[in-house]
């Protein structure tokens, strides 16, 4: 359908560039918010008003027992665990550096599949691993990253919320969901802030909360991730990964650390050494030959075989 094809090139246009923005969004608001506080906050505000568009425009659909029960698991995967690790790892990281970790994601994705399908992937992608994990060496070994406990500490969140939105992406794109998508994100939203909400009250992060110091940054950062980062991005997330494979939605993670490095150094001055950008150049290549559709190898086999039937003639 036309409306789908155009909904998917707008949704992609979205988790590229909004979910970009997003790791700066995360870093300026937790300079006054404790993590678990912002995420639950944000969660359950952009699921409360994300549920009330859906009936209004008639789009909720009552799920199933049984897509409840996948709409609880992939809330966790995604949300529970693989949002609120990055945000946590924030207070440690900086927010370009955090998304070009993330980059790694697809490389996840494709050992899962890997696994799930039981069959062998193409050699690109064993390439594509290979250079990966070459260029998340060269990221994470530097000194300026990873020069304390806390610098550990964060990386490893990065690692494991890579780990749980792989799971989730290849969970949902396989199980039983409602239809749509709207219902799907409120939910899910509003089941992790439930989560999130207990964990807050179990490390006491409101010993550290005080809304009067408040600037006006830190509001319209959060106001952006409620509007923006959850109920718009989350929603065309969901979109897609109904609609593609989720290899292919794992491509956003091209742009996003184009856009959160970019981001972070023009606004916050985040130091960009050139041991990063060459991590990076390295580790989207390694991202690229993960998500080409293009067999080389075939193509050349196939000129090959051109060549020889036109010298007969």
């Amino acid at each position: 359908m036309i409306v789908n094809r155009n909904l998917i090139i707008v949704s992609f246009f979205i988790i590229y560039i909004v979910w970009g923005s997003t790791y700066l969004a995360n870093i300026i608001a937790i300079e006054s918010i404790p993590p678990f506080i912002l995420v639950w906050t944000r969660l359950f505000v952009a699921g409360s008003l994300l549920l009330v568009i859906t009936k209004l425009i008639g789009k909720w659909e009552r799920p199933t027992p049984l897509q409840a029960r996948n709409i609880v698991i992939s809330s966790l995967f995604f949300l529970g665990i693989g949002l609120t690790g990055a945000v946590w790892a924030e207070q440690f990281i900086d927010s370009g550096i955090t998304a070009l970790i993330i980059s790694i994601e697809p490389l996840m994705i494709v050992l899962l599949l890997w696994i799930v399908n039981k069959t062998l992937p193409k050699w690109n992608k064993f390439i594509g691993c290979i250079i990966g994990m070459l260029g998340m060496y060269l990221l994470v070994s530097q000194q300026t990253i990873v020069s304390g406990p806390d610098d550990v500490k964060g990386v490893l969140a990065i690692m494991m919320s890579i780990i749980a939105w792989a799971i989730g992406s290849v969970f949902i794109s396989r199980a039983d969901f409602p239809k749509s998508m709207f219902t799907i994100a409120s939910l899910q939203m509003l089941v992790s802030a439930v989560v999130i909400f207990g964990l807050s009250l179990a490390v006491d992060d409101y010993s550290n909360l005080q809304i009067s110091t408040w600037e006006l940054k830190i509001f319209l950062s959060w106001g952006y991730l409620v509007l923006f980062g959850s109920v718009i991005a989350y929603s065309a997330f969901n979109f897609l990964l109904k609609n593609v494979s989720p290899e292919k939605v794992a491509t956003s993670t091209y742009v996003h650390p184009i856009v959160a490095v970019f981001l972070g150094w023009f606004i916050r001055k985040e130091e960009i050494s050139l041991r990063t950008v060459i991590a990076m150049i390295v580790m989207l290549t390694g991202v690229y030959f993960i998500n080409t559709n293009t067999d080389l190898l075939s193509k050349i086999k196939a000129k090959r075989m051109k060549k020889q039937a036109i010298s007969k003639y």
